[in-house]
């Protein structure tokens, strides 16, 4: 992605999420692919689900992303939602990420992607239809609460009406607000290999979305 700017209200704060107690909108643990995710490979990219995990890779330095279906096969659209995925970078420099695409769409023409980088940082951008709006609304940050290559993360993300909270390993990493916000999309795992390595891959041992909370984490 290229971006610039800054389009948002960025609030730095720390702080702990509480378990969902509501029964999840979606959830899946990858044992097999009975959910119906959109696995495919071909030359420079490939997604698999295997040992219980989604593995997803690319070396052709793009974005691979995989929406949660619905029971049809098609993808899901939420509004406002918690959504957790365990994820871990198995092969990642500073450039390339893996995370959730949330409120998005399947030509990623809107949205937010919240990465995570091979160099413990974060980030939150704001797409558009013409990518060359791409907009960082947290540009990249290091955090101490990401573990490093290797090593699973646990990535939040509370979206409600204009606020997203993200959190790490259960502590807050930001708070936003974004004023002319999208309201609804698709919430998708991704992995993406930047400009400067041979390839990028993670796994993810699960995924599951529940209703926002009637109080955000802070």
């Amino acid at each position: 992605m290229n971006v610039t700017g800054n389009g948002s209200t960025s609030v730095p704060v720390s702080g702990a999420t509480t378990t969902p107690t509501s029964t999840p909108l979606f959830s899946d643990n990858f044992a097999d692919n009975s959910k119906g995710w959109g696995l495919a490979s071909s030359s420079g990219y490939s997604s698999t689900i295997s040992n219980n995990m989604m593995t997803l890779a690319d070396s052709n330095h793009k974005i691979l992303d995989m929406a949660i279906p619905t029971s049809s096969n098609a993808p899901a659209t939420y509004g406002d939602f918690e959504v957790s995925t365990t994820l871990t970078l198995l092969k990642a420099d500073q450039n390339d990420s893996a995370g959730l695409y949330v409120r998005g769409d399947s030509k990623l023409g809107q949205g937010y992607f919240v990465d995570i980088f091979g160099d413990n940082s974060f980030d939150i951008v704001k797409i558009f239809a013409d990518s060359s709006k791409d907009t960082f609304l947290v540009s990249p940050t290091n955090s101490p609460s990401i573990n490093p290559v290797g090593r699973q993360n646990k990535l939040t993300v509370v979206a409600k009406g204009s606020k997203i909270v993200v959190l790490i390993n259960n502590k807050v990493v930001s708070s936003i607000s974004d004023t002319n916000s999208y309201t609804s999309g698709t919430i998708e795992l991704f992995v993406e290999n930047g400009r400067s390595s041979n390839g990028a891959q993670a796994s993810f041992r699960s995924v599951s979305v529940y209703p926002a909370p009637g109080k955000l984490p802070a």
